[in-house]
Formats: structure tokens, sequence, C-alpha cells
């Protein structure tokens, strides 16, 4: 196929990028549709501190860059996506036939970015196959069948096991707030969890599963819905390790008799405040920091591993404040920065006194790459290793709690 690179957007591209990269120091990246590699140079300018490992594909070849030459698709069939952390779809158009092939082939927790432009009559027949219609229909009248690119676009992703839930807390401050729930919700849970039983299979007992990174698992929808309690009876039945994070307080003690029955289980809340009040401001529709206190105590008291996520940070004091009111019945932390919102806060002196907190209170925790960078102190490795705290197995588990 033609491949061709949209470069307008720029900007906006290479934040949406920073924003969403895995936390790690070294990232693997695949550009299948690199072109002159523009995004990707600007990233690796602003985030020095990071090892990129870049691959790069594209239909014709560049004097000034070195990359695989050729139709992507058949280096997607032909390569090992699994090595890779990040894969970049930057196309002109709509990448359905990459996308499938990448959804099939691609490691779990690969970061996906896709460009989708939509020009007169620019839907694949493959995707729109996918859909349902055929080739006639869509001869017949393809104005009507090319119309509503981005909803089309959504519907063929859910028919690739890709979905969307819509998190109802309405944080302020969460950079995912346009994510949608994709038809009618009795079709697509029951068709999820086909699949997802067969993946389960496949990884019982392998890297665990975050329930969840950019949506809550006990969100106030869920108690209408009760999803949430389905994924965890399929990922029970094959005792995949599982981690779970929200921010749903006592919502996640419905389900307190399935995490008791997991080999290998951790439940988080994400805190920013201590205070009721001042989260109701931020964190409108959440549970109240006193609900998620009270849960973690439950939880703990009933033999199950805790965490909590302290990100962002958007009020040191009040951050300070969680750790001093949950160290007893808190496993271990994780803490980061508040990004993408300006603030003034002196991010050195936070994790200053952060670190000397979690280290005096004997916890384990990690801090994450961005407010790591801003400690002037030297961080023990176990204290900036995105992997360290990932829960393990019963198999592997060793040094964790």
């Amino acid at each position: 196929m033609r491949t061709k690179v949209d470069n307008s957007f720029f900007a906006d591209k290479v934040a949406l990028r920073i924003k969403h990269l895995p936390d790690k120091k070294v990232i693997n990246v695949l550009d299948a549709f690199c072109g002159d590699r523009k995004i990707w140079i600007e990233i690796e300018k602003r985030l020095p501190d990071i090892v990129f490992n870049y691959t790069g594909i594209d239909h014709k070849d560049n004097p000034k860059k070195i990359c695989l030459v050729g139709e992507n698709e058949k280096f997607l069939l032909g390569m090992d996506l699994t090595k890779f952390d990040v894969i970049d779809l930057d196309d002109y158009s709509i990448p359905a036939l990459q996308i499938e092939i990448i959804t099939k082939r691609a490691k779990a927790g690969t970061v996906i970015f896709v460009t989708a432009i939509q020009i007169m009559r620019s839907l694949s027949y493959k995707l729109l196959n996918n859909l349902g219609y055929s080739k006639k229909m869509i001869r017949k009248c393809p104005a009507l069948f090319h119309c509503n690119g981005k909803d089309k676009i959504l519907q063929y992703l859910s028919t690739l096991g890709i979905y969307y839930g819509k998190c109802d807390h309405g944080c302020k401050y969460c950079y995912v707030n346009d994510t949608y729930m994709i038809g009618k919700d009795p079709e697509n849970i029951d068709e999820f969890l086909k699949k997802l039983d067969r993946s389960a299979k496949k990884h019982s007992r392998g890297e665990q599963v975050l329930l969840s990174f950019t949506s809550d698992p006990y969100c106030n929808r869920d108690v209408k819905l009760g999803y949430t309690r389905k994924v965890l009876n399929v990922l029970l039945a094959h005792q995949v390790t599982t981690t779970v994070l929200t921010k749903g307080g006592i919502r996640a003690l419905r389900d307190i008799d399935i995490f008791k029955q997991f080999d290998s289980f951790a439940l988080g809340q994400t805190m920013t405040f201590v205070n009721d009040k001042k989260s109701k401001e931020i964190e409108p529709n959440a549970s109240t920091p006193t609900e998620r206190i009270d849960t973690l105590k439950a939880l703990k008291s009933n033999g199950i591993k805790t965490w909590l996520s302290l990100e962002p940070v958007i009020d040191p004091e009040e951050t300070l404040k969680v750790i001093e009111a949950t160290a007893q019945f808190v496993d271990f932390y994780k803490v980061g920065k508040l990004n993408h919102i300006a603030n003034n806060t002196d991010w050195a002196a936070f994790s200053i006194r952060a670190v000397a907190l979690l280290r005096l209170m004997g916890k384990q925790f990690y801090i994450k790459t961005d407010l790591a960078k801003f400690y002037p102190y030297n961080l023990e490795p176990f204290e900036t290793d995105p992997d360290f705290l990932t829960l393990k197995s019963c198999n592997t588990q060793e040094t964790l709690f």
C-alpha cells in the first residue's frame, strides 16, 4: 500500500505521545509510518533521560534516515511485535489493517498511537466489511457508508476486542476526558468476556493484569452494570495475577469475596487529598478520602495486599498527610507529580520530604520518572524501577511485600 504521513497538528501529536508513553527508562518504538521521523526526533529531544530504541518502516528509502523499506503490513506480519513497548501508526488515512495485525500480534500492554484522518471515501472496505457492509452496498451509496468515520472506527475497534469504558468520577485533572462505551452494554460485555477467557487461558500466572489505567473499575456506573465482577470472575477462573486501582472506595468491597480467592492479588486506591472537602472540589464524583482510607483498612484486615497511587500530587502537604494517615495498613506506594497543568510546586523540595517520610515509615515505594528527575540525591535502583512493585504470580513472588 502507499504510506503517507500527515504532519499536521504536529505539536498535538508530540504532546499526545509524550503524555502516554510507558513509564520506562528504555522504550522500544516501532514507527510503521515513519516518513521523515519528525515526531520521534522531537520527542527524543524533549526527553533526553529516556533511551528510545527506534525502528522505522517506510515505503521508500530516504538518505536522511535509516528504516525498513517496504509495505508495513508485511513487516508487521513478519516481525516479533512483542519486543516493542510502543507502536506508532501516524497514517494519512485510517490504518485499519495495521491495527488488526497489531492487536493480534503485539504483547499485552503495548501502547499504540493511531492518527486516523478521514478524507472523502477514505474508510477501507475491510473496516466497513467488518461492520457488516458488503462491497455491493458500499458501491451503491458510498456517501452513506463513508460518513461518520469516528463512530465507525470505534465500532471497528470493538470487533477487535478493544473497548472503551467511560469513567464518571469527573476528576478535573484527568487527561482521559473523551472516552466511549461502544455499542449496547449486553452485546459488548458478553463478547468481551469470551475473548477475555481465551486470553486468560494463555496468560494464567503470567504478567499481572491491571484494572485499570485510563478508567475506573469501580466508577458509579459499575454499581448498576456489575461488569467488573464479571471480569474478575474470568480472571479468577484462571488465577491470573491481578491488581486493581480505583477511586471507588467502598464500592470495591462488594467483590471482597472474589479478591480473597486469588493466589496473587492487590487493590490500590488513588489519593490526591486527605481532606474530603478539597477532594470533592477536584474529584466531584469519586468516593471521599475518608471512604478510601476506610476501604484500605477493611481490605488489609481481610488479608488483602493494599497500595496507594499518589498521583497526581496536587497539594504536596495533602499528599504527605495521606502517607502519614495510611502507613499502618498500606503495603506500598507509587508517587508521581502533576503533569499537563501549570503549577508552581517545588518538586525538588517535595520529593525530598516524600522520600524521607516513606523511608522513615519503612514503606516500599516507587518514584515515577517525572518526579525522580527533580530529586537531588541518589535513589535506590528499586525506588525508581517501575517493575519492582509489579505484582508477581504466587510461583515467582519473592520480595515484593
